[in-house]
């Protein structure tokens, strides 16, 4: 991601993860296959996404649709943490060691912040998550930590799963909003705190 000097964060790519992925379709004859039968594979999907770089509040919230709700750090897109069935993702599907998997359109994507994901963007030792990447709304997402190194849940943040304090943004710290990934359900976002692009 780039910062184009006019306000914007450019993601380009082609929404292939900086990382190994598991294999998909799930093969048959393999216990993953008894659980989830993703016939799906995965392949490149062209990228040319254009975020706010100074994302303001909205004054209304938006709703999350299926498909992507941002982009992580490693170029892939996140998905919200329902699965298209309106299922918990990570408790019904099979995810790979990162927290991603593909779906009918092959793009790879995250539902889930498993810790090989966190430790490939940032390893955490201590203190406040790491951004991990940004939402539709150019708000960032950060890991599951916040202020003090305080595991957070769901319950921590709020409807949209997030909550405004100061953070590392774009260098510096900044009293900004920002979403968090969680190890619970919803995971990651749960609707829009400012405009989606």
């Amino acid at each position: 991601m780039t910062l184009d000097g006019n306000g914007n964060r450019i993601l380009k790519g082609n929404g292939l993860p900086n990382h190994p992925t598991g294999i998909f379709p799930i093969q048959p004859g393999t216990l993953p296959y008894i659980y989830d039968r993703n016939p799906n594979i995965i392949s490149p999907q062209p990228l040319d996404k254009t975020f706010p770089a100074n994302p303001q509040e909205a004054a209304t919230k938006s709703c999350v649709g299926f498909g992507p709700a941002g982009y992580s750090l490693t170029g892939s897109a996140i998905y919200h943490g329902a699965s298209t069935l309106g299922n918990d993702a990570a408790a019904h599907e099979m995810l790979d060691k990162f927290g991603g998997h593909t779906d009918g359109t092959s793009r790879y994507h995250y539902h889930y912040p498993s810790e090989d994901l966190q430790d490939h963007i940032h390893t955490h030792t201590s203190g406040h998550s790491a951004l991990m990447g940004y939402m539709l709304d150019g708000f960032g997402i950060y890991g599951p930590y916040g202020e003090n190194g305080k595991l957070l849940s769901s319950k921590d943040l709020d409807e949209c799963h997030g909550h405004k304090h100061p953070v590392l943004w774009d260098g510096k710290m900044v009293d900004i909003y920002h979403y968090h990934w969680t190890y619970d359900f919803p995971y990651n976002i749960g609707c829009y705190k400012g405009t989606p692009k």
